[in-house]
């Protein structure tokens, strides 16, 4: 045995690297599904190996902290994770991922976390006094926990965040700021506003009960926070602007990506910090509720927007909206566009799953000077004709589109005909590809895709020197509601 050399930690440490979990890159709401938690397994028994092992293996098990999913139900996985972090604080210091959900008890178990061993953990925690004041005065005293603002507190150097929330995530939209002078005060409803203090402890934070007034503590920071995931939990509620609008106010955010959000006019109004502008340059808004001055607000609140993407939500997000209210006119949008897109690299519109009413088309997109990649429907963009092929009415598409552009990507129209119409309307965009790329005006593109129907797999039947063309089926899962399959038209350069 002596004779057996001692393999050095560096070494198992890159060995169980390969273990890390991850979040997927694309269809990131999804990782409940996507991600390989039999990793995360793997990593749990090399730690019951032996110290070695577990000096090398946990680290890594805590670096990438997935914890939605993770279990049966995902307050066990909290409550384990919690008391590992509460024992050994070093472990979140090292946490860059971080997956949670921000409602407790949802899985029908009253599970708690000992408030003791909590408050001594936050004793040794750099936070500043009165906040820490303020988790042991109101937090644990309350007995039930929001898991991800309590996770934050264990995770000060987390690097990228997806969270699930429910209603009004008050304390974890404080926390997600990352602003150190914003009190936690503003965060709160009026006293007469608040709903039953058994229901949501969120809403009792910073209340002093005795004296009915409310007390101001300051935040911790976050200082490495750079991506920022939020979807609701449910696939039939939405989160409203207001409930979130502090989390696009940290200084380090710049992708934001998030599912469930409602940002209507209606709502403009409520928003406490009408002035404030984002840091945020990728945003993607998944089976969301927008009009046009909602998407208006979005860019003066994100003035250095470069990527957009606008999913507009089905009639399954829109139940509590009555469908007079529910309509988005497609030519109030193209005017935001045009005044406020000019620094956009890349938009992605869709409303093939929208529950509403889609009034006229966005129109001219040439003032977009910046614009490389665009995916929208043809319909939403020129507007159609019921008379195919397209009448003179109907802007073809070399004369709306930006001279900038690389890619085009047109999504289903979701526009249901007979089949001698859709056969028109085939042809009609096929004849249309082909005019964008012959035209000579777009120096820079070098693909177009088209959707179809399923059962649509003819051919291109244009040939054009230096360009080919190819029909293929694709899965398309473009939100947690929305799955299908198409048939998808690609015509690529060769060069």
């Amino acid at each position: 045995m002596s004779n057996i050399k001692r393999v050095p930690d560096e070494i198992w440490g890159h060995v169980f690297e390969g273990f890390e979990c991850t979040l997927p890159p694309s269809q990131w709401w999804m990782d409940r599904v996507l991600v390989n938690r039999s990793h995360r397994l793997t990593l749990a028994s090399l730690c019951l190996v032996c110290q070695q092992f577990r000096r090398c293996a946990q680290p890594l098990l805590y670096k990438n902290l997935i914890l939605e999913g993770a279990e049966p139900d995902n307050d066990t996985a909290f409550v384990r994770a919690i008391r590992e972090l509460a024992l050994h604080p070093n472990l979140g210091q090292n946490t860059r991922i971080l997956t949670a959900e921000n409602n407790f008890g949802r899985s029908g178990n009253d599970l708690r976390v000992d408030s003791e061993q909590l408050a001594s953990a936050i004793d040794v925690m750099d936070l500043p006094p009165r906040f820490r004041q303020f988790l042991r005065s109101s937090h644990f005293d309350a007995g039930r926990i929001s898991p991800a603002s309590l996770c934050l507190l264990f995770t000060p150097n987390v690097q990228s965040l997806d969270i699930t929330v429910g209603e009004s995530p008050l304390l974890l939209s404080w926390i997600l700021s990352g602003n150190l002078d914003l009190e936690k005060s503003s965060f709160l409803p009026k006293k007469s506003e608040d709903v039953e203090s058994g229901d949501d402890a969120d809403y009792r934070f910073g209340y002093d009960d005795d004296q009915g007034v409310v007390r101001a503590y300051f935040n911790f920071g976050l200082p490495r926070l750079k991506e920022l995931h939020l979807k609701h939990w449910s696939i039939v509620f939405t989160t409203p602007i207001t409930d979130i609008e502090a989390a696009f106010m940290h200084p380090g955010v710049e992708i934001m990506r998030m599912v469930g959000l409602d940002w209507r006019a209606t709502h403009i109004p409520k928003r406490r910090w009408p002035d404030f502008t984002s840091n945020i340059r990728l945003l993607e808004l998944t089976e969301c509720i927008m009009d046009a001055r909602g998407i208006e607000d979005m860019f003066q609140l994100c003035p250095n927007l470069e990527s957009l993407r606008i999913f507009l939500a089905d009639s399954n997000r829109a139940t509590e909206i009555q469908d007079a209210d529910y309509e988005i006119k497609m030519d109030s949008v193209g005017v935001v566009l045009r005044k406020h897109g000019r620094n956009l690299v890349k938009l992605d519109l869709e409303t093939a799953e929208f529950g509403g009413y889609i009034n006229r088309a966005i129109g001219s997109l040439q003032d977009l000077d910046n614009l490389r990649h665009l995916k929208i429907a043809q319909r939403d963009l020129v507007g159609y004709s019921t008379f195919y092929p397209f009448d003179p009415a109907v802007p073809h598409l070399v004369s709306v589109l930006p001279r900038s552009l690389e890619t085009l990507y047109l999504h289903y129209d979701r526009l249901y005909m007979a089949l001698a119409a859709d056969e028109y309307k085939r042809k009609g965009t096929n004849n249309e590809i082909c005019e964008l790329i012959t035209s000579g005006e777009f120096p820079n593109l070098r693909e177009v895709k088209a959707e179809r129907y399923l059962e649509d797999s003819k051919p291109f039947e244009h040939s054009i020197d230096g360009w080919r063309s190819e029909v293929r089926e694709e899965p398309l899962w473009k939100g947690p509601s929305t799955g299908c399959r198409r048939v998808i038209l690609m015509v690529v350069s060769k060069i």
